[in-house]
């Protein structure tokens, strides 16, 4: 059910950053409404996350891993190649967020309600595409995945050149 949250989390934001957009000062107390309830949101979900443990003893086929262990696989292994590969595609991503967000809406005027449709259609493309992704490492493999999904990633921005029109961004 946390998908159907979030895409309701950034539908109402959306719809209420586009109902205030007149003036700046309505922006702001906009944006300061929806920060001060995803604080509260964000909070209750740290709360109840601390309201679970891991099973004791822990099930059969599991151990406990210590940290040094954790950060050592990093340094050998293809597991923690991967970890450390899947943490810089993301960070580098999350880099790229606050400039995607300055070019749909101001360089190409996009309101904040076409923006977060955008942002919910992408989301829910994932939902639907995560099954067939894992259907495709299962049979070919982690490493092949990353390296089809970076190389699909790469051309992304280039396309958004093609055309601007909010049809084609939500099909790119």
């Amino acid at each position: 059910f946390h998908h159907v949250f979030l895409v309701t989390g950034l539908i109402t934001g959306g719809l209420t950053l586009g109902a205030h957009t007149p003036t700046l000062g309505a922006t702001l107390d906009a944006f300061a409404l929806v920060f001060a309830i995803a604080t509260l949101l964000r909070v209750g979900s740290a709360t109840a996350l601390t309201m679970h443990s891991e099973p004791e003893p822990l099930p059969k086929g599991y151990r406990a891993m210590p940290w040094h262990d954790f950060f050592g696989a990093f340094r050998r292994g293809r597991g923690g190649q991967t970890l450390t590969y899947m943490i810089a595609f993301a960070f580098a991503s999350s880099c790229a967020v606050p400039f995607f967000a300055v070019y749909m809406l101001d360089a190409l005027g996009l309101t904040y309600i076409e923006f977060m449709g955008l942002i919910t259609i992408g989301f829910l493309t994932r939902s639907l595409v995560m099954p067939s992704l894992g259907r495709v490492q299962q049979r070919f493999g982690v490493d092949r995945l990353l390296v089809i999904s970076a190389l699909g990633t790469l051309p992304l921005p280039a396309l958004w050149l093609i055309d601007d029109s909010l049809w084609w961004l939500a099909i790119v």
